[in-house]
């Protein structure tokens, strides 16, 4: 599936998902929890430029709101891009709360290196267990 075969991240650290260990991202200094999250092309269905943008918009106001300092990050890659936001010290029960707001089919959540790819399809979450390994593409 895209999800897994995807690359996720802020410029200059794109990673994907990997079986094995591969070490720690930057933003994630002493095993300090992530989350990435999209508002962009709910359930997975594209959207025009606009639309995602204004949910975007909508996503900040919301991490606002909840008092998390976001950044920028991109999901995919052409022609499937979507902007993201990386979301410190945001539990598990919070992202997948975000992506259910926002009708994602999943959201990634973090704790140092340990990644889950959490799938949010019929109201229940399940977890695919992952590592973040840094790409080798150009970001």
């Amino acid at each position: 599936m895209a999800f897994r075969a995807a690359v996720y991240g802020p410029p200059g650290w794109r990673f994907t998902l990997e079986p094995v260990r591969h070490g720690r991202p930057p933003w994630a200094p002493g095993g300090e929890a992530w989350a990435i999250v999209t508002a962009w092309n709910p359930a997975g269905q594209p959207q025009a430029e606009a639309e995602n943008r204004a949910a975007s918009a909508e996503l900040d106001r919301a991490l606002r709101a909840l008092g998390r300092p976001a950044r920028p990050v991109v999901n995919g890659s052409a022609p499937w891009e979507e902007e993201a936001r990386l979301i410190s010290g945001l539990d598990l029960t919070g992202a997948a709360a975000l992506g259910r707001r926002f009708r994602q089919r999943a959201v990634l959540w973090g704790r140092g290196g340990r990644v889950a790819l959490v799938w949010l399809e019929g109201g229940i979450v399940r977890t695919e267990r992952s590592w973040v390994r840094r790409s080798g593409t150009p970001d």
